[in-house]
């Protein structure tokens, strides 16, 4: 028997057996009946082709006209919602970007600062929590503050998007209005640096938290380490003077909302002054503190006029072969450490006081470090990043030996060889 393929082309069950050949099958006829009408011919009668057409004619008609009635009710509604959403205006003034950028970054600082003040004081012991006082102090200041501003900015995008009349197309006078917090924030700015030097004292005496401190860093609600969090504040004000000068450069002078936003700028700046002359010492406090928690072997690292010039990944030459080594270059001192697999942290192997420092350029990425009777020679990824190195640590060498000679304190390394 010959395999059956349905309708598909796949092989199926052959029920051909259980079909009833009728003897009266249709019969094409080429003749036209007595009424003109081409039929089809059977044994009971007459089949008239063409009355078959206008009657699907029909049909397919009636089935059009009540799809559009289904239409007109229900789907048709909808559309005509559709259309009103798409001629609705929505701002397109540079303007309302900007206050928009207010709103939306006002989200995230307020959740930045409740980080802080409330998931993170609730890890510690009330101890912890009085000699972190200072903060915590101002943090709630600021939130009180900020929940009402942000409020206000809520509401003004939405009467800006709705259909508030134009005289809410307007973000100075709400800013105005936020300036009353500006006290807080400048007592903040004078203690903040007493807030990080207690927060890294108590990380670097106190083992419990030490953990404490580790463990929420590694949570995924802190996308920072704590103490980028504590220089949020900071970097709110210069935020808010961008805006505003922004806003500034895109008002005509006779607008409406330029008088709110040019006083607004006026007291802001004598604030954000300030923040300017003290950013980069906190930025590079702050730094120092990271990289002295990954370092094993040099306890001393955070000082007050030592700064983070440059580090990366350098091949060190050796008997062995290549070894890649991390350095890192200081203001005053060159070290190099190796990375452990297991703790992720840094082990000093070595360091080149940059008073006694020369460097050699040597064939393809490669390159000499000279210190005192010794010397190692590296390999960097590109001739870009070799360039870079050389020129940086010629112009710290250079720097620091026209400076009064002072004693390097290298007693805290240990373990580590000077090469």
């Amino acid at each position: 028997m010959n395999e059956y393929h349905g309708i598909n082309g796949n092989v199926s069950l052959d029920r051909r057996s259980e079909w009833v050949q009728s003897p009266n099958r249709y019969e094409l006829s080429g003749s036209i009946g007595s009424s003109g009408n081409s039929t089809l011919s059977r044994e009971n009668g007459t089949y008239d082709v063409n009355q078959a057409e206008r009657n699907a004619r029909n049909n397919q008609e009636n089935i059009v006209n009540n799809n559009h009635s289904i239409t007109s009710n229900g789907t048709l509604g909808s559309q005509d919602g559709m259309d009103t959403a798409r001629k609705k205006k929505w701002p397109t003034d540079k303007s309302y970007f900007w206050a928009k950028e207010i709103l939306m970054t006002e989200r995230t600082y307020k959740k930045d600062l409740d980080l802080i003040n409330n998931w993170f004081r609730e890890e510690l012991c009330p101890e912890d929590i009085e000699n972190l006082q200072p903060l915590f102090q101002h943090f709630d200041s600021m939130i009180q503050h900020h929940s009402v501003f942000l409020r206000d900015l809520e509401h003004r995008i939405l009467l800006w998007e709705g259909r508030g009349s134009h005289e809410a197309h307007r973000i100075g006078d709400v800013m105005l209005k936020n300036m009353v917090v500006l006290p807080v924030y400048e007592e903040y700015i004078e203690v903040h640096m007493e807030i990080l030097q207690r927060l890294n004292d108590l990380y670097e005496n106190d083992e419990r938290f030490q953990t404490i401190y580790r463990e929420f860093e590694q949570q995924k609600i802190c996308y920072l380490p704590i103490c980028y969090f504590i220089l949020k504040p900071l970097y709110r004000l210069l935020h808010y003077q961008k805006i505003l000068e922004l806003l500034l450069e895109h008002y005509t002078e006779d607008h409406f909302d330029r008088t709110d936003c040019q006083g607004t700028l006026v007291m802001l700046s004598r604030t954000t002054d300030v923040v300017r002359g003290l950013i980069a010492d906190s930025e590079n406090f702050v730094l120092l503190c990271e990289i002295q928690r990954d370092l094993n072997g040099f306890d001393t690292l955070i000082q007050s006029d030592r700064k983070l010039v440059r580090q990366g990944c350098l091949l060190k030459h050796s008997k062995r072969g290549l070894q890649q080594r991390m350095f890192f270059l200081f203001t005053d001192i060159l070290l190099y450490a190796s990375k452990s697999p297991v703790t992720q942290t840094f082990k000093v192997l070595g360091h080149v006081p940059l008073r006694s420092l020369l460097t050699e350029n040597s064939e393809h990425n490669a390159f000499i470090i000279f210190g005192g009777q010794r010397s190692i020679t590296v390999s960097a990824g590109t001739t870009a990043e070799k360039v870079l190195w050389l020129e940086e640590l010629q112009k710290v060498a250079a720097n620091i030996k026209q400076k009064p000679q002072t004693q390097l304190t290298i007693g805290s390394i240990k373990n580590c060889s000077k090469f």
